[in-house]
């Protein structure tokens, strides 16, 4: 599905991406280059925060912030038993412990869940705007302040997020920090790898910065061990272009996932994803949820129509968390069974759409 989104965006776009990529290799500054700065700036005023760093790929920037926070060997970490591997992937990379925690009707980490999971090593909670759904980051918090945790640490997993928010607040400003990548399928992606980490927080901005350029900021300031993690100017020039219409983009997926929730809002046998009441969803997906997909996803390949899963294991199912018993998260184990993801993005046109939705009204259960 997001290759034909990625060649509408290619071709409404020339020729600004071409005038933005030879403008880098004319220059030749190809690592931390103007645009990558002009990106960091432009990003930060976008999530309405003071710093953006740029880095190389979202699973990068989850690590940067989890060692900026100095979280590491018996530190436990809350983590959503329903989101891409990279989320707690990170976290055992760093040496921490991922807690899991079930999942909400949204598909989002169940928050009460979370208070209930605290421990006295519990040093933060990674909340996942799965799907571009935006965590209530705000309750989340008022809930740890309420369990006397107010020292437990809000990260935000924005992988899905960009355009999203909540309580009108951009997702990205809503933790301490939060982890952006723009890998290119998502709502903004580069034309290779590609992440960020935002944050208002001016230590944990210096820190990141240092950790993710050789522990440096000028050139041989190597005050600590840090790595190669840096975004290379040519997907910072990329970014720089599609982030000026990444609202309108955002905007058109919200009239199509509107479009669908009218056309399905009958239908008993589909569970249709949540929308926030208080907040903009991104839609970087439009997961429903049905008791045979494989047989739904069948019959929209027989109309011409793709369809694709988000994600066909939760994290307890995954080798690596095999410890954790199944029964233990029914809505994430019960989403991984049943998801299945429809066509939405800027690229669709509207007689697309009404061909999504007559498909799907057609399907025979």
């Amino acid at each position: 599905m997001k290759s034909l989104d990625l060649q509408w965006q290619r071709a409404q776009l020339e020729p600004e991406l071409s005038t933005a990529m030879e403008a880098v290799l004319g220059r030749g500054d190809f690592i931390n280059g103007l645009e990558t700065r002009q990106f960091e700036s432009a990003f930060a005023g976008y999530t309405g925060t003071k710093s953006c760093i740029a880095c190389g790929n979202g699973t990068d920037s989850l690590e940067l912030i989890l060692e900026a926070l100095g979280i590491g060997n018996g530190d436990e970490v809350i983590v959503p038993a329903m989101t891409f591997a990279a989320t707690s992937e990170a976290v055992l990379r760093v040496g921490a412990i991922p807690v899991l925690v079930d999942v909400d009707r949204a598909v989002v980490l169940d928050l009460q869940a979370a208070v209930l999971a605290l421990t006295p090593r519990t040093r933060a909670v990674i909340a996942v705007h799965l799907y571009g759904y935006p965590v209530d980051v705000e309750l989340l918090r008022q809930l740890l302040e309420a369990a006397g945790r107010s020292d437990v640490v809000i990260i935000e997993d924005a992988a899905q997020g960009h355009g999203a928010s909540r309580r009108g607040r951009m997702v990205g400003s809503l933790g301490l920090a939060a982890s952006f990548s723009f890998y290119p399928g998502k709502n903004l992606g580069a034309f290779g790898d590609a992440g960020a980490v935002t944050t208002s927080d001016e230590v944990m901005s210096e820190k990141i910065r240092r950790l993710a350029n050789h522990g440096r900021l000028g050139k041989f300031d190597h005050e600590i061990a840090g790595r190669n993690s840096r975004m290379d100017t040519l997907q910072a020039a990329v970014l720089l272009v599609k982030l000026a219409r990444l609202d309108a983009w955002v905007a058109r997926r919200r009239e199509i996932a509107a479009s669908y929730r009218a056309a399905w809002s009958g239908y008993g046998w589909l569970e249709l994803p949540e929308v926030p009441l208080d907040g903009l969803h991104a839609w970087h997906q439009f997961a429903v949820l049905v008791p045979d997909r494989d047989a739904l996803a069948a019959h929209l390949h027989d109309a011409g129509i793709p369809t694709g899963v988000h994600y066909p294991q939760s994290l307890p199912q995954l080798p690596f968390h095999s410890s954790w018993p199944l029964a233990d998260f029914p809505r994430a184990v019960s989403v991984a069974a049943h998801e299945l993801s429809l066509p939405i993005g800027e690229h669709l046109s509207d007689d697309e759409v009404s061909r999504v939705i007559d498909a799907v009204g057609s399907f025979q259960v």
